[in-house]
């Protein structure tokens, strides 16, 4: 890439590049790009979750993507073109003719399986907006392909003339590969039943990355990913790169989904990028079984707390700065008081995981005594757990991480007061947690649990009372009101 000049040589560049990464990513070199580039990014889920491979292909449809291996066809042979002599006596012309035709037959077939997206008919679309949209038209491309194969049919077609035509269509597929690369993004953190792709298919294409309405005419590339929503002009729409695309599409797909309260929109949509985000099928049952050992494991040291002075020291000193200063105080004061239900309210399931995941810092006595903290201590010892960072949440706005994180942060109470409401919601986006501490008690191992993890999340989302998007409590109401046999439901055929 860094040597490519001039739009020709970048669109073979990019080819070259997306094939260099599946390669390394060791999908099939046997499969065409585009079912390489689906099995690198679904990864096993590609061949055992059928559903999801469809939707994935679905998503690809729906959006007209053009085929990457249709489009490397097309630029190896312009290229195949490009490097014929430029100067050859009559036999050489006569042994280069031959490819030039194949290779141009193999242009125009490609260039004629290119789709076409329509414009809406009661759109009205801006000037600017229209000609960035255009510039996937294949017209051009077909325009080039025609005239080569005008060239080919001469006895005695002009390799120079070809090559100049040859250079022209490298060019003019630059869009096309633009869209090809960009379509398994948004096949991989969109989904088909997403309102913002089944209706509108001109999606793909009216991805600005570069701000051509900036003053002074100045074409300035846009980093930061954003979905601006419109009902004006082209209408909604994504900008920008795609770096921590998770959560501009979770914003996309959250009006589509179902809310029980009030303000819980920004809220789903950071739960929907972290559920979308979560390769399914590299977890494993150590890794969830890790996870629901913690949660297990911080209920028993507070139930043990109320009776051992040593446990109750630990478990001040583990929930500093865990806790808010006053459900700390609720906490403590009703272990004292054995006010359970007062516990059990001061502590919702992530801060369980927290306090378990601290138990191992300290030396308590009488531990092997328990069944539960024997297994987290030979789950902690055992190596396991190096994915478990999946069950988490994407803190992108506290922490500039566009990855799912599983580890300690201010309380929810702190994040209440920020003016920004998608501070909170990324801080309060652990579905995937619950899901797996609920799955740990069934037995569901956790590929089987991305099969239907947005299916539940929406049921929580429905069943949802939240008063604002400070309500961090209903939410968590709410995911907690999934049960295991919620989770038996929905994992029937």
């Amino acid at each position: 890439m860094q040597t490519a000049v001039g739009g020709g040589q970048i669109s073979a560049a990019s080819l070259g590049l997306a094939r260099s990464i599946v390669d390394a990513c060791g999908s099939n070199p046997e499969s065409d790009l585009d079912e390489s580039v689906r099995q690198c990014m679904l990864g096993d889920a590609a061949g055992s979750d059928q559903l999801r491979g469809e939707d994935f292909r679905r998503v690809l449809e729906l959006q007209k993507a053009p085929r990457l291996q249709g489009l490397k066809s097309i630029a190896d042979a312009a290229q195949h073109i490009l490097s014929a002599p430029e100067h050859a006596g009559k036999e050489q012309r006569d042994s280069v003719a031959d490819p030039f035709r194949a290779d141009t037959k193999q242009i125009v077939i490609e260039t004629s399986h290119l789709p076409k997206v329509e414009f809406p008919r009661n759109g009205h679309i801006g000037l600017r907006e229209k000609e960035s949209i255009q510039l996937y038209d294949p017209g051009e491309i077909r325009k080039h392909a025609a005239a080569l194969n005008q060239i080919a049919q001469k006895p005695n077609p002009s390799l120079d003339a070809a090559r100049k035509v040859a250079q022209e269509l490298l060019s003019a597929i630059g869009p096309q590969v633009t869209a090809a690369l960009a379509a398994p993004i948004y096949a991989y953190y969109l989904r088909s039943t997403d309102l913002i792709v089944s209706e509108d298919p001109l999606l793909l294409r009216k991805h600005r990355y570069v701000d051509y309405l900036a003053p002074f005419g100045i074409n300035e590339v846009i980093d930061a990913p954003d979905f601006l929503p419109s009902s004006e002009g082209a209408g909604s729409h994504f900008v920008g790169g795609f770096a921590s695309f998770a959560l501009v599409a979770g914003r996309a797909a959250a009006p589509g989904f179902r809310q029980g309260g009030h303000g819980a929109e920004t809220m789903i949509a950071a739960q929907l990028a972290a559920i979308r985000s979560v390769p399914w099928e590299r977890l494993t049952e150590e890794d969830q079984r890790l996870a629901n050992a913690r949660i297990l494991a911080a209920r028993e040291w507070i139930m043990r707390s109320a009776s051992d002075p040593q446990y109750f020291a630990a478990l001040s000193s583990a929930t500093a700065g865990l806790l808010s200063l006053a459900r700390r105080a609720d906490l403590l004061n009703s272990i004292n008081s054995r006010d359970w239900d007062t516990v059990w309210k001061s502590v919702p399931l992530p801060d369980l995981y927290m306090i378990g995941s601290e138990f191992s810092r300290y030396s308590l006595g009488h531990y092997d005594s328990s069944p539960v903290l024997m297994e987290l201590h030979a789950l902690e010892n055992s190596g396991h757990g190096i994915d478990i960072n999946y069950f988490g949440h994407i803190p992108y706005e506290s922490h500039g991480c566009g990855r799912l994180h599983l580890s300690a942060d201010a309380p929810y109470e702190e994040y209440a007061r920020h003016l920004m409401e998608e501070d909170l919601a990324e801080r309060t986006a652990d579905f995937n947690l619950y899901l797996a501490h609920r799955a740990d008690n069934l037995g569901v191992e956790p590929a089987a649990l991305g099969r239907v993890a947005e299916k539940l999340a929406a049921k929580a989302f429905a069943a949802s009372q939240l008063m604002d998007y400070h309500d961090w409590r209903s939410l968590f109401d709410a995911y907690n009101s999934i049960t295991t046999k919620d989770v038996r439901q929905a994992l029937q055929p």
